[in-house]
This record gives structure tokens, sequence and C-alpha cells, in this order.
């Protein structure tokens, strides 16, 4: 059973909670007041979808309330009790994307909308498709299988009982015979045109070039080795004279350079000078001005950081006297908009409206009762010759035409009473609403002038901060200059010493690689004696290496040539012999293929016996189930039982009458008044239902009384009450028609909205 239903920023519902019982569940409003948002909301927080999104009438971000204010998400919570077990279901409905959560008795049990959808559809025994056709009634109400085409109707009670896939299979395996047939007659066509003892002779003479082409191919790869054995020989004598005359050259950068660097040192040693006295105690110097510095840093420092907590301190006190200001005028804007509004008064008018309003309510439910009875007395009568549908008395033609001019007088009276109770019912919530509307609103403004009765003394205290901290600054500021002054002084004399003591090192420095250098020139000059190989001998070295690697070459290319050719060879024998095989391999795809499609062909036959074997044991399972409910749906003898007669093309709905030689079955729409063809459509939906998902006894119907006159929509209020209940254990019905409100235990929820304003939905039980 479904518990309960939670919308929050869904479609028109700003947050609106229902709890749902056994029996009827009834939702009343006007049409855009959020009824079917209802519904939808319950097919969406199990299966995720619902009829009008499925098809792509509507998209996922419209579910999202944009009036009055565009709401970032919506959300679904749905509650459910399951053999003995509590579920919740959690859907949340995004700009970009949705979430889902299933709950089980308070735990976790599953996420991601895919995986939850897969689990209540394993709960209940049912997926989206079955439950949309088997239990949610989309708003064309009752009448509408009656009144669509006979072809439409037929395609719409297929899709119902699933047995359109068949239809659907059927067509797949017209394509897949047609594609095979179609296969079988291009293989038997190639092999009609080629010649295979032809194909095997030109095999055997490209196998016998390829041998030959093989035993030259070994004579080369021989010449080719012996070609790059004197090529590496000549290579290696190459790469030894090479090293030793580049060394040889080497060592001769190396002395020119260590020259070069021995006199840029010596140039600079004697710019920067001799030794100053001060070097000597340079660094006790050093640390005394780093020390001098230091201090006057931390000093500065201090300084600065106490101006800048002044400022900060100063800006605060000017925001937080800004606030107050702000705070002053809201006080006064407060006290002009209460004025003298009293609130104590204000309720006590809203409560003496409750009252009446409450009081005009039973006389206007007592009149429609009064009104009702009159209605049946009068068409009873009329169904009646001579004797009164009371007391059974005879009464003459002339009597009977008195008493019926009563009636009609009466319910003429009835209905306008009824009428004028009405608009004084709908003046006086008005005026209601007007009246609470304006008591919360002098409550709210009171509490909120509470929060403001000490803002003329907060002003005043920040006004004497805001004096005292600008002064303080002006202090600080001054001291801060005179800081920065010395730390100025303290940075100049430490920088000098600094700039005396990098001189020294990097004199230092530079004598230390003038020794390094001349010991590397000294050295460098020694090894120079000893690289023997001059530019002749390396010309020559590079010459022999030139007439072995092209003796090598020439080797090679008639390597690659042959090799090229034994490989071309290769491939067309394996590609002959491939095509010999593919040859065989479409025999034999045409035996399996002639052999699929036989039986591809005899399954075709089966399917289509199947679809109408199934559907006559459906249709025998319905009419047996119909002619069980009808004496419940329907306690009156005009019509015995009813009956869905399955054609070729067509389903009809028949209503079995007395006949000559037993029971005559006719068209339920040539005989039955609009009261009686709503009830017969309701069985026949409550007992497909009941065949295609047994487990699940829910009914979604959304507007049932479309198109129903007066007369058949106070016999579905007899139905939905009596006889409903005992076969379905729970039903929802959405309808904009009042009279559905008389319906026995039904739980009503009345609901309201301001269209034009844009105002969101409002829930009320009746």
């Amino acid at each position: 059973m479904i518990s309960s239903i939670r919308l929050k920023n869904w479609r028109t519902h700003k947050d609106t909670s229902m709890e749902f019982g056994k029996g009827i569940n009834l939702i009343v409003g006007v049409m855009g007041s959020g009824k079917s948002s209802v519904m939808d909301a319950i097919s969406f927080a199990l299966f995720g979808t619902f009829p009008a999104l499925k098809r792509g009438d509507m998209k996922t971000e419209s579910l999202i309330m944009n009036r009055p204010l565009q709401e970032s998400a919506g959300e679904v919570r749905l509650t459910l009790e399951l053999e003995g077990d509590h579920y919740e279901i959690i859907r949340t409905v995004q700009k970009r994307g949705s979430s889902a959560t299933l709950m089980k008795n308070g735990n976790v049990f599953q996420t991601q909308p895919e995986r939850v959808t897969e689990e209540v559809a394993s709960l209940l025994k049912v997926d989206y498709d079955v439950f949309s056709r088997a239990v949610y009634s989309e708003q064309n109400g009752l009448l509408y299988f009656l009144d669509i085409t006979k072809s439409e109707r037929k395609k719409q009670i297929d899709g119902m009982l699933g047995l359109d896939q068949f239809a659907k299979a059927e067509e797949r395996l017209t394509t897949v015979i047609n594609s095979i047939r179609s296969m079988l007659k291009d293989e038997e066509h190639i092999l009609a045109n080629i010649d295979t003892e032809s194909m095997k002779v030109g095999i055997g003479k490209v196998r016998a070039d390829f041998e030959k082409e093989e035993k030259d191919l070994e004579k080369v790869k021989a010449e080719l080795e012996s070609r790059t054995k004197g090529m590496i020989s000549a290579k290696a004598k190459l790469e030894s004279t090479k090293t030793e005359y580049n060394r040889r050259v080497t060592i001769s950068e190396e002395i020119e350079r260590a020259k070069a660097r021995r006199e840029t040192i010596e140039k600079e040693i004697k710019e920067i000078g001799s030794p100053s006295k001060d070097e000597e105690k340079i660094d006790e110097m050093l640390r005394a001005a780093s020390e001098e510095e230091r201090a006057a840093r931390s000093v500065y420092e201090k300084k600065l950081e106490l101006e800048r907590d002044l400022v900060s301190r100063l800006a605060g006190h000017k925001s937080d006297m800004t606030h107050a200001e702000r705070s002053l005028e809201e006080k006064k804007k407060l006290s002009d908009e209460l004025g003298n509004s009293d609130p104590d008064k204000l309720k006590s008018e809203g409560e003496a409206l409750d009252a009446e309003l409450d009081k005009l309510s039973k006389e206007h439910v007592l009149l429609e009762g009064k009104l009702s009875e009159t209605r049946e007395w009068t068409i009873e009568l009329r169904k009646h010759i001579s004797v009164c549908p009371v007391c059974e008395r005879e009464i003459d033609a002339q009597l009977k035409e008195t008493l019926l001019k009563g009636k009609d007088q009466l319910i003429s009276e009835a209905l306008s009473a009824a009428e004028r109770l009405k608009s004084r019912i709908e003046m006086l919530k008005v005026k209601r609403s007007a009246k609470y509307e304006a008591y919360n609103n002098c409550v709210s403004l009171r509490k909120r002038l509470q929060t403001y009765e000490k803002a003329e003394q907060q002003m005043e205290e920040l006004r004497a901060k805001v004096i005292k901290t600008d002064e303080e600054l002006g202090k600080a500021n001054a001291s801060k200059i005179i800081a920065d002054s010395s730390l100025k002084k303290a940075r100049e004399l430490l920088e000098k010493l600094r700039s005396t003591k990098e001189k020294a090192e990097l004199r230092n420095r530079l004598l230390a690689d003038l020794e390094n250098t001349t010991r590397k020139l000294v050295s460098a000059e020694n090894a120079i004696e000893s690289a023997k190989a001059d530019i002749d001998e390396l010309n020559s070295a590079q010459e022999a290496y030139a007439i072995e690697s092209k003796e090598a070459g020439i080797a090679r290319a008639k390597m690659e040539s042959s090799a090229a050719m034994v490989l071309k060879l290769s491939e067309e024998v394996k590609m002959r012999e491939a095509e010999l095989e593919r040859l065989s391999s479409v025999k034999e795809r045409i035996r399996k293929r002639s052999y699929y499609l036989e039986n591809l062909v005899k399954f075709k036959k089966a399917l289509s016996s199947a679809s109408g074997n199934l559907r006559s044991e459906l249709i025998h399972s319905i009419n047996e189930m119909m002619a069980r409910l009808w004496d419940d749906l329907y306690p009156y003898g005009d019509y015995k039982s009813i009956r869905i007669n399955a054609q070729n093309d067509d389903y009809l709905l028949e209503a079995g009458i007395d006949g000559g030689n037993g029971t005559d079955w006719v068209p339920i729409g040539s005989v039955a008044s609009g009261g009686e063809k709503s009830v017969a459509c309701l069985a026949m939906r409550i007992t497909m239902g009941m065949v295609i998902v047994p487990n699940l006894r829910w009914a979604i119907l959304d507007e049932p009384t479309h198109n129903i006159d007066s007369n058949g929509i106070y016999r579905l209020v007899s139905v939905f009450g009596e006889s409903l209940p005992k076969i379905l254990e729970q039903v929802f019905i959405i309808t904009h028609d009042d009279k559905l409100k008389q319906i026995d235990n039904a739980k009503v929820y009345l609901l309201e909205r301001d269209k034009e304003g844009g105002s969101a939905t409002r829930v009320s039980c009746v």
C-alpha cells in the first residue's frame, strides 16, 4: 500500500504532504491546481518516469518549480508498506541530472536512479511498462476505449495486454528472413561464375616460382654477410683514427682556452686592487651592523602593525555605524507599517468566519444529499408506469405527472439554493484568508520591532568609538615615520659593509682560479705530444670505409629485391589458397543459411499461432473475472454481464441482455447510458489490471468523469464508494468534479491555487 507522498518544489507544489489510506483516495481541484502532478509524482517516485515524460511531451527540468521563483531542485518522497516492511523512495531532480535513494525500515537499501528503479520493480513484481498499462489511467476518461477508432482501440488494448511485442517480433523475423534470402542469392551467383580446377592449377605454378626464388635469396644473403664483415673492419679502423685525431684537436683547444682564461683572471685581480685595512675587521663590523638593522626593523614592524590594527578597527566601527543607521530606518518603517493594528481583534474575526464557514459547509452537504435522493426518486418513478417506487401503491398517470412536476420543482429550488450556498462559502473563504493574512502580518511586525529596541543607544556608543580610534591612529602614524627613518640608515651601513666583504672574497677566489688554470695549461702542453694521428691518416681511413660500405650496399639491395620477390610470391600463394578456402566457406554458409531459413519460417508461423492463442487465453481470463465482478459493480438486472469480444481488427466491449433463446450480446455503446458505459469501462480496466498484475491491487484514475453526464456521475459515486473497495486495495481518483466528494468513506484532498498570481498549490484534507 502507498502510505504517503511529499512533494518539494515539484511543479506547482512548494511543500505538499499527503497521507493515503486503503480504499478510495480522492484528489479534487480545478484545472491547473496540481492534481495530476501528484499522480505523476507517484509514478516518478516508483519508476523514475511517467507517461508524459516518457513520451517526451515534458522535459525533466520542467518538473522543478519555476513560479513565483525559479528553484534549483525538486524532490519526491514516497512511502510504501509491503509485506510488513516500511520503504521510503526519495528522488531528486536538478537542472543537470537526478539522484535517488531507497530506504528500508529506516536504513539505506539502494542508491543510484537505475538501481532504485530495478529494486522497486522487483518489490512490486511489475515494471514501468506494465504499471502504465494496468494501473495508471491517464486523463482521457473511462470512455476512452469506446470513443477511439477500432484500429487504434486494437493497438491500445494489444499494448495493455503485451501482445504488441508479438507483432514487433514478427516484423523483425520477416526482415531477417528476407535478408538471409538475399545473401543466399548473392553467394549462389558467386559460385556459378568461378572455375575451381583452374584456380588449383594456377596455385601450383605460383608455388614453384616461389621455391626457386627462395634458393636465389640464400646465395645473395651469403654474399651480403661477407661484404658486411669487410665494412665492419674498415669502420673500426676509421673510428680508432678519428678518436686519436679528435683528441689532438681537443687538447689544442684546451691550451688556447687556458691561456685566455689566465689572461682574464690577471686583469680582474688588477681591477679589484689591493686589500684595505677594514677587511681585517669586516666580519665583526658586519655582525654589529646586522644587529642594529634587525633592532630597527623590529621597532618599525611593531609601529606598522599598530597602525594597521587601528585602521582595521576604525573601518569596523564605521561599518557598524552604517548598519546601525539602517536599523534605525527599519525601526521607523516597521512602526509606520504597524500603525494601530490589533492582532487579537483580527484573530477573533478570522475564527468567527471559520465558524460560519463550517456551518454553511454542513448545510451544503445536507442539501446535496437531499438533492441526490430526490433525483433518484424521480428516476425510479419515471421507470415505473403505475406503481410508486417507494410504497409500491398504484398511481394513475395524472398523479404520477403531478408528483414528477413537484419533484422537479424541488430539484430546481434545491439546485438554486446549493449554488447560493456555494457562492456564499467561496466569498467567506476569501474574507477568512484576508483576515488571517492580516493577523499573521501584524504578529510578524511586532516581533521584528522588538529586535530594534536598543538601536539609538548603539549608535551613540559607536560614534564615541570612532572619535577615539581616529585620534589613536594619528599618533601611531607619526611614530611609524620616525621608526622608518632609523631603519633606512641601518640598512645603508649594512649594504656598504657587505660590498666590502664581497670584493675581498672575489679576490681570493680569482687567485685560487689563476693557480688552477696555470696547472691545467702545463698538463695540456705535455699531453699534446702523445697524440700522433694527423689529417692525412684520417682521410685515408675514411676512403677505405666508403669503398667497403658501397659494396655492402649493393649486396644489400640485391638481397632486399630478392626478399621482396619471395614475399610477393608467398602472399600470392596465400591469397589464392585463401580464395579457394573462401569458396569452400561460401558452400558451407549456403548450406547453413538454407537450414536457418527453413527453421525461421517455421518459427514465424509458430509465433503467429502463439500470439492468437495467448490473446484468446487472456481475453478468456479477463471475461471470467469481469463476469464475477459485474454483480458488485452493477447491482441491476438489465445487463446480466459484460465481456470483451476479440475480433481480427478490433476489440468490442459487449453487454449481455435477455434474448428469446438465452443471452444476446450487443455492443455496450449502442444500448447503455453514459453512467452504465462508464461502469462497464471501469470493470474492463480493473479486470485487465488484475489479470496483468494479479499481485498489485491498485488503480489510478485521472478525470474518470470526463464526458459523462450527471446521471452517469451519480452512478459512479455509488460504484466508487460501495463496490471498488471490495475489489481493489487502493484507488486514487483525480477529478475537478465536486460531486465525487460524496463517495462514501473516501479520503478527500482539496487542491487550490491562484494560477494568475503563480502561487503554489495549497492542500487541505476535507
